[in-house]
C-alpha cells in the first residue's frame, strides 16, 4: 500500500491546527457565467484582430507585424466584450 503524498498531509495537519486555506471561489468572476456564443464572438473578434494588425505590420517588418498584432489582437477582445455585453446581455 503506498503512503499519502507528503502535501496531502501536511494540508491535513495544517487545518487540524486550525489554519485555513482560501479557496478559489471563480463564481465571483464576471468571466466565470460567459456564455458559449459570448466566448465563440470574443474568440473570432481577437484572432481578426490579430491576423488584421499583423497583415498591416507585416509589409513593415516581422517585428512589426507581431507588435500590431498584439495591440489588433487587444483590440478585438475589447470590442467583442463591449458589443457582447451590449448585445448579448
Amino acid at each position: 500500500m503506498r503512503e499519502p503524498v507528503r502535501a496531502v498531509v501536511a494540508v491535513e495537519r495544517l487545518t487540524q491546527l486550525g489554519c485555513r486555506f482560501a479557496a478559489a471561489d471563480t463564481t465571483d468572476s464576471p468571466d466565470f457565467n460567459e456564455g458559449p456564443m459570448r466566448k465563440l464572438f470574443t474568440l473570432m473578434a481577437a484572432s481578426l484582430g490579430g491576423w488584421l494588425g499583423f497583415w498591416l505590420g507585416a509589409g513593415i517588418g516581422m517585428m512589426t507585424g507581431y507588435f500590431l498584432s498584439v495591440i489588433g489582437m487587444g483590440l478585438g477582445l475589447y470590442a467583442a466584450k463591449r458589443i457582447t455585453r451590449e448585445y448579448l446581455g
